[in-house]
């Protein structure tokens, strides 16, 4: 499940605690989480200046009402003031490794990161046979935006992603969760992701 929420702890002259009241919020996201139950929670715009908005997601609106199956990522960030955080059910999932996505093809950073987690499932019999299904979420957060230059950087993020797919090793499954504040699926950044000429 993906979710934006919007400058989450991260106040501005536009986005106060009055007008965006993170307690309530919090509130919210555990409404909708325990209505859900999700595996994986990827959440956009959190406030990247430090852990604490972070961890009042997973201690406020994940694991509430005795449930403490929640687990957080770590926090990477590529400068962005706004980053993704992203949880998942420790019960079910094993975080096996995880970085982030900061440059475009040119070397120059992103407008904000992609966060790449590679995840294994907990099979019960993991004990006696250690084979089991790895997967990847790419937790992104595209530039907003109609403008000429918001649809260059949407499309050099995207041709960041497919660089890293047919660069890196290969999992069976891969999930790309976030807000992609795609328009329309002639954009260039969508061709990007169903198109890519070294996807091989």
């Amino acid at each position: 499940m993906t979710y934006n929420l919007t400058y989450f702890r991260a106040f501005t002259s536009f986005c106060t605690s009055s007008n965006n009241p993170p307690g309530a919020k919090e509130g919210w996201l555990s409404t909708v989480v325990a209505h859900t139950q999700p595996d994986i929670l990827v959440c956009n715009e959190v406030d990247g200046s430090n852990a604490t908005a972070h961890g009042r997601i997973l201690n406020f609106s994940l694991n509430t009402n005795g449930t403490s199956r929640w687990a957080a990522t770590d926090l990477y960030t590529n400068g962005s003031s706004l980053i993704n955080a992203v949880y998942y059910d420790q019960t079910k999932l094993g975080l096996k490794s995880q970085s982030i996505i900061s440059n475009d093809l040119q070397n120059t950073t992103l407008v904000r990161g992609i966060d790449v987690i590679r995840f294994y499932y907990k099979d019960s019999l993991l004990a006696w046979n250690p084979d089991t299904l790895f997967f990847t979420v790419f937790a992104a957060h595209f530039k907003a935006g109609n403008t000429p230059g918001d649809l260059t950087e949407r499309q050099k993020a995207c041709e960041a992603l497919m660089n890293h797919l047919a660069s890196n090793p290969r999992d069976d499954v891969y999930l790309l969760a976030g807000d992609l504040n795609m328009n329309k699926s002639q954009e260039s950044g969508f061709q990007q992701l169903l198109n890519y000429s070294n996807a091989g």
